[in-house]
């Protein structure tokens, strides 16, 4: 017999219950593939204060070791991650009664899900339509509504007895979010056309249109819509930095436009009683206004955009997502000063997250985001249980490394340059927010003073690498985003290269153009380099071209070394200053000597190489890709020496350390990692049944780690495989940290998983 939570009167047996609820669904994954796991690979990740880690741990042995850093699961707010879209998720949305879970994907599907175990209750939703916009519950809970990137509305049956959309009246551009009525009897989308649709559920036809841009000066597209909760106002934003309240009868304007945020608005919510509406926008603010009088009541800022927001049921709290990979929980009960922060931030989504839901009870946060998963988290707040992040904590993109090896420099989306302690592995300062914009490109000057970087708000910066402090005014020439910095051997001058398809020269002293005339090529800038002996400086660009020039007199040497068609992405020079090395985009690293116009094409790679660089000894080449993998080659030999799976993101930027021994390489994933060389090349001779190993070597394919003969080793839970902290890496800096060790003389998994139970445990 099913023992119901609500009858157990027992307080330990009702929290052992519930983590054990919370177990099961978050491993379910592991556990469905092989039963076995529910001991060698879901017990080791659980939370250590939890319920169900407490009681059994101590009941086997021979089981991996899981420590984590700025990240928890079940035990945490993070209760549950649904995996099997394909692709991002743009949209989630819970039942009325809180037990189905709809989502919307770039993989073409709207799926369903049981919000309490996990499971999928019904074949995924295919309209043949094309990417999923936006998803929505009717109010009944027994339809749901889908817009696709074709511009087609569907409704769906939630309990699966058809699995064929019933298509509402009209063709339209790019629908991109859907609200039924408070009565289930419209539904209304808001469009790429800058209107509203219309249309009775019940036939299907469309009975109005609501055009955005009948107010004088509105301008864009719609993204969002909400219905107030009695049925009579709809609340539209366009991306014109507004959002419009109209009549639903008749379509009429309710107000002035609501203006005051600065970007473009992503989200509305109304509050239950409608007192209160939300808008968020891509500038990283919430506006909250009492829709009554248009008036803007409080402002709630984050650094980031702001994709979606959504009032609580009982009007209390706000819940939003952000580009920044979070979920933001904020108390808006009694605000009513500006510039209020958000309560608290949940953690686990290794991309930007497109949208949040309130469970009808509030006691649950579903969110959907681009890495492809859905999370669901417990929403009960009380005090402020995460801080906010700082601002530049582990947002790193491109990397460089002082000439002593001490400090890794790197820039970031938000416009900061941050130094790190390599042998702390810690944050040593951040600069101030002067770039507004993404930082592209960082460099540190040969004689260890200066750093500098390169924006997309089209200057360069020279900052003081011993404290952060700016060096001189911006340097400004380039008209657009500047991509590359470089700086020459003797530390005197600046080479930057930008998408306007020029380079220029600066004199580091002064902060002037060293040479008057831009350097033009034929297209945008993905690289700059001077030679190490200071006579070339190399450009290479988006054409698949390297063009140089020497020096002396920055006159073209020769034609430029091609690639047909391949587009480059990065460019590294020899020690010796005779070849180059360069990524290209179709996962091909080539090698030229400067002797010979055809290069040398060292393949491996199945994705983008993003980055490559050379050790200063003139031994090797590294190149990292798109899919997380740093390969690492004889530049003499040309031969490949060691594949590293080293991160779970794409790589951004890797460099070598001076004396040769370390990999350092920054990834998507927010993390900076220094890799042993010597450990890397051993990789292939060491024991493959070894799960650190394995996941070094070969990675993970779906989660799992695979011993030599395909068996299964261990599973990884989707919210910890970003950020595995594994052997050769001797430096992990990021603000999320998951660390597996085991003795594997021990280690008990594949047929001799059973030798776990600890011997007399049966009698404990």
């Amino acid at each position: 017999m099913l023992i119901n939570i609500a009858q157990v009167k027992s307080v330990p047996l009702v929290k052992f219950f519930r983590d054990a609820s919370s177990f099961v669904a978050s491993s379910r994954e592991a556990i469905e593939a092989s039963p076995s796991h529910i001991y060698i690979s879901a017990l080791p990740f659980a939370a250590k204060d939890s319920v169900i880690y407490k009681t059994f741990h101590q009941l086997f042995t021979g089981l991996v070791f899981v420590t984590t850093n700025g990240i928890d699961r079940h035990g945490g707010r993070h209760l549950m991650t649904l995996t099997g879209h394909e692709a991002k998720v743009n949209s989630v949305a819970y039942s009325s009664d809180g037990r189905l879970l709809a989502s919307g994907s770039d993989d073409g599907t709207v799926r369903v899900w049981d919000s309490r175990t996990g499971d999928e209750t019904v074949p995924p939703l295919r309209s043949g339509d094309g990417l999923v916009h936006s998803v929505a519950f009717s109010p009944n809970g027994r339809s749901i509504a889908s817009a696709t990137q074709k511009g087609i509305v569907c409704i769906w049956s939630s309990s699966g007895e058809s699995t064929t959309p019933r298509r509402l009246d009209g063709e339209m551009d790019s629908p991109f979010s859907l609200a039924f009525s408070p009565d289930g009897s419209l539904l209304a989308a808001a469009t790429g056309e800058r209107s509203v649709r219309i249309w009775s559920v019940e036939t299907g036809r469309q009975i109005s249109t609501i055009i955005g841009n009948s107010v004088k000066g509105q301008r864009g597209y719609l993204v969002a819509i909400a219905f107030s909760p009695d049925g009579k106002t709809i609340a539209s934003s366009l991306t014109d930095r507004t959002v419009q309240l109209w009549h639903s009868v008749g379509g009429a304007p309710a107000c002035i436009p609501l203006e005051g945020h600065l970007g473009r608005i992503c989200g509305i919510s109304f509050s239950q009683n409608g007192s209160r509406l939300a808008s968020s926008c891509s500038r990283g603010n919430i506006m909250l206004w009492d829709p009554q009088t248009g008036t803007k009541i409080t402002t709630i800022n984050h650094d980031r955009s702001i994709e979606s927001v959504e009032f609580s049921p009982d009007g209390r709290f706000l819940v939003s997502a952000s580009s920044d990979s979070t979920v933001q929980l904020s108390n808006v009960a009694d605000l009513k000063v500006d510039d209020t922060e958000f309560g608290v931030i949940l953690k686990g989504h290794t991309s930007s997250v497109n949208s949040a839901s309130f469970s009808p009870d509030g006691q649950h946060v579903a969110s959907a985001s681009d890495d492809g998963t859905i999370r669901i988290w417990d929403a009960v707040i009380g005090e402020r249980v995460t801080q906010l992040p700082q601002k530049h904590e582990g947002v790193v993109s491109p990397i460089a490394i002082s000439p002593d090896g001490a400090f890794v420099a790197s820039g970031a989306d938000d416009g900061a340059v941050c130094v790190w302690d390599i042998s702390k592995a810690d944050q040593r300062y951040q600069s101030d927010l002067l770039h507004t914009d993404r930082v592209h490109s960082v460099s540190i000057s040969p004689d260890g003073r200066l750093i500098a970087s390169a924006s997309e708000d089209c200057t360069v910066r020279l900052w003081d690498l011993s404290d952060g402090n700016p060096v001189g005014e911006a340097l400004k020439g380039h008209e657009e985003g500047v991509t590359a910095v470089g700086f020459s051997p003797d530390s005197l001058l600046l080479a930057s290269g930008s998408k306007d398809q020029t380079v220029l020269i600066w004199n580091v002293v002064s902060g002037q153009r060293s040479v008057e005339a831009p350097l033009e090529v034929r297209s945008g800038i993905s690289a700059v380099a001077f030679s190490p002996n200071g006579q070339l400086l190399a450009a290479s660009d988006q054409l698949g071209r390297i063009n140089l020039w020497q020096t002396s007199t920055y006159k073209r040497s020769g034609y430029p070394l091609q690639v047909i068609p391949n587009r480059l992405t990065s460019m590294a020079f020899s020690r010796d200053s005779t070849r180059i090395v360069a990524g290209a985009r179709d996962g091909e690293v080539f090698l030229w000597d400067l002797d010979k116009e055809q290069p040398t094409a060292l393949t491996g790679h199945v994705t983008s190489v993003n980055t490559v660089a050379v050790s200063l000894d003139g031994r090797r080449i590294c190149s990292g890709s798109k899919d997380g993998v740093i390969r690492v080659w004889d530049l003499r030999t040309q031969a490949l020496l060691a594949v590293l799976h080293a991160h779970n993101n794409p790589i951004i930027s890797l460099t070598f350390t001076p004396d040769g021994q370390s990999i350092v390489s920054s990834a998507d994933d927010k993390t900076i990692r220094v890799w042993d060389v010597k450990a890397t090349l051993s990789l292939s001779s060491k024991d493959k049944t070894n799960p650190i190993v394995a996941a070094a070597a070969a990675g993970l394919t779906e989660g799992w780690l695979f011993g030599p003969a395909g068996e299964r080793l261990l599973w990884v839970p989707a919210d910890y495989r970003s950020y595995l902290d594994i052997s050769p890496c001797t430096r992990f800096i990021g603000a999320i940290r998951v660390r597996i060790a085991t003795d594997y003389r021990g280690w008990h998994a594949g047929t001799n998983w059973t030798s776990c139970w600890r011997q007399g445990a049966d009698k404990t």
